[in-house]
């Protein structure tokens, strides 16, 4: 058996849904590789349970955390930086080798394989000790997103350096960037010696058509929205009753993920459902806070897309900024966001279509380079 090994960033659950993507296609195409996922808990049990049974033996998981991004305060559109600095000088500086130690422990070295990264810089320190080839596949690193942060006083200042050496130190050992769409070299920290190479879109493939979908759910054939800020952000708005408003649900379907709490006259996801592409896929629009994974399932399935950036997050601003280049895509500000204002006529709202010469390859070409690393 050759050995991936997988670490799956802690923050947010998009990184784990479009890694499932290639692991899908990579069990499916050969049957040598044997993979093992290092992610936090929840993600592992997400993981197992988005396995085909026919693959479940080939297929390990290590409940750990495996980097730290910004913190948010529950409700908050921003990230709060001070919390983030400080839980990332914790990780990166005071327990830095503590988490590698966890991670060496469950490592085989008889057969090291692959190190395969989104978006976790510990993952090169543990290739560069066994030896091991390594990718990172993402759109972004931390070390950019932090290194971008404004700080308002010297203390601050001085650990997001320390931050930035120790995050920098990791990326540097990396072999290759695949790097995703919707991003620039500006995203990841780079040296003479980094391949970087250009991959397309690519996300998990929908298991119902849209009438299906509608009929399945009881729906009824009307526009249809998804409505979240992902895994991470909870939705904690003060002007719910446009939402509950009984006219606007008529007009309107409103699905809302299984995190965001219950609005009335909304769907939500079902906790049990792991293909949430599902149901982002068979939506018309998608408003809520730009992620990678689930704006390329809005991309793949021709979902337009409102985003609300966030200000303080460079990867935030560059998806929003290169999305809006390759069309399908607008903007609202948070401010106008939480007036809620917007869903008045959210369905007569002009954007542009997508342009019709995307690069939709992308997870056939990051396995053709696994492929060839080995």
């Amino acid at each position: 058996m050759k050995n991936i090994y997988f670490f799956v960033s802690s923050f947010g659950f998009g990184h784990l849904t479009r890694t499932i993507a290639i692991i899908r296609e990579l069990l499916r195409k050969k049957s040598d590789y044997f993979i093992h996922l290092f992610a936090p808990k929840n993600h592992c049990e997400f993981f197992i349970k988005s396995i085909d049974k026919e693959y479940q033996n080939r297929i390990q998981s290590y409940p750990i955390v495996t980097d730290m991004g910004l913190y948010y305060e529950e409700g908050e559109l921003s990230p709060n930086i001070a919390k983030s600095i400080s839980n990332a000088y914790e990780f990166y500086i005071t327990k830095k080798n503590k988490v590698l130690d966890e991670i060496k422990k469950q490592m085989s070295v008889d057969n090291p394989g692959l190190v395969y990264s989104d978006a976790s810089p510990l993952a090169f320190d543990i290739a560069k000790e066994y030896n091991m080839k390594s990718i990172l596949v993402s759109n972004f690193d931390w070390s950019s997103v932090f290194k971008n942060l404004n700080c308002v006083s010297n203390s601050l200042e001085n650990k997001k350096s320390s931050i930035c050496k120790s995050l920098e130190e990791s990326y540097s050992k990396n072999n290759l960037i695949l790097k995703l769409p919707l991003s620039d070299e500006d995203c990841f920290f780079t040296n003479d010696n980094k391949e970087i190479k250009d991959v397309g879109f690519f996300s998990r493939e929908k298991t119902m058509n849209r009438i299906e979908f509608l009929e399945k759910y009881k729906m009824g054939n009307k526009f249809t929205i998804f409505l979240s800020f992902g895994k991470t952000l909870k939705l904690n708005l003060e002007k719910r009753e446009i939402l509950a408003n009984k006219s606007q649900n008529q007009k309107y379907n409103i699905i809302m993920s299984s995190i965001n709490q219950k609005i009335k006259g909304t769907f939500q996801i079902p906790k049990s459902v792991t293909e949430s592409q599902n149901w982002i896929g068979n939506c018309d629009l998608f408003i809520g806070k730009p992620g990678w994974g689930t704006m390329t399932e809005c991309i793949m399935n021709n979902v337009k897309m409102l985003l609300v950036p966030i200000v303080s997050n460079i990867e935030s601003n560059k998806l929003v900024e290169y999305a809006k280049e390759i069309g399908g895509t607008a903007s609202i500000n948070s401010t106008e966001f939480e007036s809620m204002l917007w869903l008045k006529n959210v369905d007569k709202k002009s954007i542009n279509e997508y342009k019709n010469n995307l690069n939709l390859n992308g997870k056939e070409e990051i396995v053709n380079e696994i492929e060839k690393l080995f």
